[in-house]
């Protein structure tokens, strides 16, 4: 049993408990469940809910899947070191699974249901085929319904039609029933061109799927990366501070944890604060202040890397007038690695239609981003998403990545409005001209790079805030006037003079209008 004693200050301490758990036996097995339910669950979503693929397709798709992770689970069958580093490898891949296992629930549910539609569907189109012929002749005496269940079965069981199985009184009470033949075997080509189409699209997304799991196994690689360099650096620190130690050990490449093994602190003869400042100044980061894990006599001194900004956040939105709900989705959030989003959706049109499109693109992005997805394949699964359904759908992306370890921001805007950056009395327009989400097979996305600053304000809005006559929404003003020292103030005053600029009265607009606006201190 571990023991944890987090210091507060030069004096008072907080104890708490870490039971360190061992892996279970049972643990490969269900990575490997959730990587099968992955490559069912896909099978479905991405043939359209239509069971159009034969069983081999699901079993090549789990394969495709677990081929390029099959050596990172083998490595995670690894006992415990004496660092007590949480184990995010093994966390990460989990919470990964767990996603894609939540979803499959969904698509299961979903293809279920569309299966028997699908069979409808197919007996429909043959008995339409079967009476654009029988409707020419007069005085037939064969029993449509008798030949429509033969053609459908012979269609089911072995994907074509041959004459030569059907019964007699069939082939001998139908003049047309050659041309009925061919036209019914028809249905069976195009079947086979979706089943191509299907098998294509899934290649295409279970190798997104797994980009999905190799860059999660990339980003936990990059976490226990050792830096012997800086460790020697702050043992030698801590010596001349009179601090003695058995070892210290330095990982991670963004996010460093410093962990000093086998240290003393009843013998320290400085605080807290002076140990801390010391040590950041030696490992040239701002780190926490020290933790300390008792096992029984033995003590593991425990740092980590602090974030360089902290963000105040805030929106406000407005519906079209007439409509219950606003067609724009705007969401905040944060993953464990530091990584601070905002997301603006807007989804076609207004109302609940557009509401669901933009609310569908947001969840996706953040539950794909919160696991630690690359931006680009994120985007592209969204993409895809859209594409994929029967009716046009389309959705504009506006998502600001910020690295609050490093103090950098990422833009990437897929047909949004413009972001504006205000830093102390000058104001920054940062725009790009590309189309939405769900139009082309391929999303374009603009990316833009800012170094952020404390002080800085980022504000970002849907179409309805800026499709006014006013070539620049200037909101310097608002900043100089002094009633904007907050981002809910600032959201909030935004929408306003957005209303009033476009001649609307209050709480009428013939837009969604959204505003979210972010301090940085």
């Amino acid at each position: 049993m571990w023991y944890c004693l987090q210091c507060s200050g030069d004096s008072g301490a907080r104890y708490t408990r870490d039971y360190m758990r061992a892996f279970s036996s049972e643990q490969p097995r269900r990575r490997l469940d959730s990587v099968i339910y992955v490559s069912l669950s896909g099978y479905a979503y991405l043939s359209d809910f239509a069971p159009v693929f034969v069983p081999g397709g699901m079993l090549l798709a789990a394969i495709l899947v677990f081929i390029p992770v099959s050596k990172l689970l083998s490595n995670m069958e690894t006992g415990f070191t004496q660092s007590v580093l949480p184990l995010s490898r093994d966390i990460k891949l989990k919470k990964l699974a767990s996603a894609f296992s939540a979803l499959s629930g969904v698509f299961f549910t979903i293809s279920d249901s569309a299966a028997v539609s699908s069979i409808t569907k197919t007996s429909r189109s043959i008995r339409k085929n079967v009476e654009m012929y029988c409707d020419r002749c007069k005085g037939c005496k064969l029993d449509r319904n008798d030949f429509c269940n033969h053609l459908t079965t012979e269609m089911r069981c072995k994907g074509m039609v041959s004459s030569e199985n059907l019964p007699l009184h069939i082939k001998q009470g139908c003049a047309h029933a050659e041309q009925i033949i061919r036209s019914v075997n028809k249905l069976a080509v195009m079947k086979d061109e979706e089943c191509e189409k299907g098998l294509r699209t899934m290649a295409e997304e279970y190798y997104a799927f797994s980009s999905l799991l190799n860059t999660a196994a990339k980003k936990q690689e990059d976490n226990i990366v050792e830096d012997r360099q800086l460790a020697k650096e702050i043992k030698n620190v801590l010596f001349q501070n009179k601090i003695t130690c058995d070892r210290v050990r330095v990982v991670g490449m963004r996010q460093k944890v410093v962990e000093v093994f086998g240290i003393k602190p009843d013998k320290m003869e400085i605080s807290s604060n002076r140990l801390t400042a010391i040590l950041s100044d030696a490992a040239r980061i701002k780190l926490s202040m020290p933790e300390f894990i008792i096992n029984d006599d033995y003590v593991i001194l425990r740092m980590t890397t602090l974030p360089k900004l902290h963000i105040e956040y805030a929106k406000t939105t407005l519906a079209k007038n007439g409509e219950p709900v606003c067609g724009d989705t705007v969401s905040f959030f944060e993953n464990e690695d530091k990584y601070f989003y905002s997301l603006i959706s807007d989804g076609m049109g207004s109302g609940r239609d557009a509401s669901l499109t933009s609310r569908l693109s947001a969840i996706m992005l953040e539950k794909l981003l919160t696991i630690g997805a690359e931006k680009k394949v994120a985007l592209q699964m969204v993409n895809k998403m859209l594409t994929q359904k029967n009716e046009e759908v389309f959705a504009t992306i506006d998502l600001l990545e910020v690295d609050r370890i490093t103090a950098q921001a990422t833009l990437f805007k897929v047909g949004a409005a413009p972001t504006f950056l205000v830093r102390g009395n000058e104001c920054h327009r940062i725009e790009a001209k590309t189309p939405p989400a769900g139009i082309m097979k391929e999303v374009i996305a603009e990316k833009i790079s800012i170094t952020l600053r404390k002080g800085d304000y980022i504000i970002m809005v849907s179409d309805g805030v800026v499709q006014t006559d006013t070539e620049f929404f200037d909101i310097v003003p608002l900043i100089k006037s002094g009633c904007c020292k907050s981002a809910h103030t600032m959201a909030a005053r935004i929408l306003e003079e957005a209303r009033n600029c476009a001649g609307y009265s209050d709480d009428i607009s013939e837009d969604d209008m959204s505003v979210c606006a972010m301090r940085f201190y």
